[in-house]
């Protein structure tokens, strides 16, 4: 099903996927409400709810790797997992990364939680 309405944000690229061919693959952030009737969706758009920050995209390990390193914070290990990723940093500071897109952070420093968290999502779509 398409639902058509006013946007109120930009159309943002996205990155394409693999065999996706000549598709372009758009997102765009819609404030609003939705409600059904007669099992149909409907989307309400709304100027007047609150806007949080979203990202989206995908995480590709290197590079997750390539910016953790940039930043320095070299991995000292790093584990592919049935269920995703395992970065290991240092004793003490490690990330996972999860095939379903969920990130998990483990340290003992507010610092390098933060470092970490703006490095992955400098990696991602500003919505």
């Amino acid at each position: 099903a398409v639902v058509s309405t006013q946007s109120t944000g930009e159309l943002q690229p996205l990155r394409r996927a693999a065999g996706s061919g000549d598709r372009l693959q758009l997102v765009s952030r819609v404030t609003g409400t939705i409600s059904a009737r007669d099992n149909k969706p409907l989307l309400n758009p709304s100027e007047k709810l609150p806007r949080s920050q979203s990202v989206f995209g995908e995480l590709e390990i290197q590079e997750v790797i390539t910016a953790l390193s940039a930043q320095g914070l070299t991995p000292s290990q790093v584990e592919s997992q049935s269920g995703g990723h395992q970065i290991t940093l240092s004793d003490t500071d490690s990330l996972s990364l999860s095939a379903t897109g969920n990130v998990s952070i483990t340290t003992a420093s507010g610092t390098i939680r933060q470092t970490i968290l703006s490095t992955i999502t400098s990696l991602l779509i500003q919505l």
